[in-house]
């Protein structure tokens, strides 16, 4: 019984860790993609998620409110207007808890 914990364990341990370098990897192209154009919006979607995914709050933060920003410029309701609020919903619950490893 032992063993399997273990096993168990260790499987979702690699699972997390995979999970995550994939994220740190998806932040490292939007960087690319952002230095390319930045002013294509949904890289700074993107960037946001991955970056509150990675721990990287504060960081998230700035691509997810410089994204409602440019949402005000433009009138309001954008054609993101509902990820925007999933994604701001998600903000707050991320920066409410305290991940602790």
């Amino acid at each position: 019984a032992a063993e399997r914990t273990a096993l168990n364990f260790l499987q979702r341990m690699s699972g997390i860790a995979t999970l995550t370098r994939r994220y740190v990897d998806a932040v490292a192209m939007c960087d690319k993609a952002l230095a390319l154009d930045p002013d294509y919006w949904p890289v700074y979607v993107t960037l946001g998620i991955n970056c509150l995914r990675t721990g990287d709050n504060a960081r998230g933060r700035r691509f997810i409110d410089r994204l409602a920003g440019w949402s005000v410029k433009a009138g309001g309701i954008f054609l993101f207007a509902i990820p925007l609020a999933a994604v701001q919903v998600g903000l707050r619950w991320a920066c409410s808890r305290t991940i602790s490893m």
